[in-house]
């Protein structure tokens, strides 16, 4: 028998029963059916080609709004950009916020820290990063109606036995959700930049109006 098919925007498992300390609350407005299109996973062609590329123009465009330089690596080792601020050259990773649809409906967001999946095949297995590579990861989470920038430094991310990089951490960002048992990454703390276009703040007023009394401390 087959399942009816979910509205994406009413999925939500209610999580008003646990401690306040154990939800983390819904930084950005639901997805519209629009964006979720625009940056579906099965589209592989799209996201190597242009979102890699859109991604970095923003968070170029970012570092220079804060008057930081940026440069880019000649040869590819895993770094992406080196921003200088602090008086010092930070070694930065970017990375697209990934979309990810489970079984049952809910749109999900993972954020990736290797590059590619690990294989059983010695041969095919990607370097797996760790500390000593870089000094932060910049996730950026672009849609034609918003992009979001987060950044995460290295000690803030949970680690292998081996030392290195977990492979990504999922989460939901457009809804209340439990926090993660172990290695929480606070996501909305680690926002650093959000622009949105007016079409999301008409269609969610709601989500506007109770910001400010669920998220106190969000960007603070």
């Amino acid at each position: 028998m087959n399942k009816a098919p979910y509205n994406r925007r009413s999925i939500h498992k209610d999580v008003s029963h646990l401690p306040l300390d154990q939800i983390q609350y819904a930084i950005t407005p639901p997805l519209l059916e629009e964006e979720i299109v625009h940056c579906r996973r099965s589209d592989e062609k799209n996201l190597t080609n242009y979102a890699g590329k859109v991604c970095e123009d923003l968070v170029r465009s970012y570092c220079a709004e804060n008057r930081w330089n940026v440069a880019e690596p000649e040869i590819d080792m895993g770094i992406d950009l080196l921003i200088n601020r602090n008086d010092r050259w930070d070694k930065v990773q970017v990375k697209k916020v990934v979309f990810w649809e489970t079984d049952y409906g809910l749109m999900t967001q993972k954020f990736q820290f290797q590059s590619g999946g690990i294989s059983k095949d010695v041969r095919l297995r990607h370097r797996q990063s760790s500390p000593d590579d870089f000094d932060s990861f910049i996730h950026v989470l672009a849609t034609p109606y918003r992009q979001l920038i987060f950044e995460t430094p290295v000690d803030q991310i949970p680690l292998k036995k081996d030392g290195t990089f977990i492979q990504s951490r999922g989460t939901v960002i457009t809804q209340n959700y439990k926090k993660a048992p172990k290695g929480y990454v606070d996501w909305g703390k680690n926002m650093v930049r959000c622009l949105y276009h007016p079409k999301l703040f008409l269609t969610f007023p709601d989500f506007w109006n109770t910001k400010d009394r669920n998220l106190s401390t969000l960007l603070s």
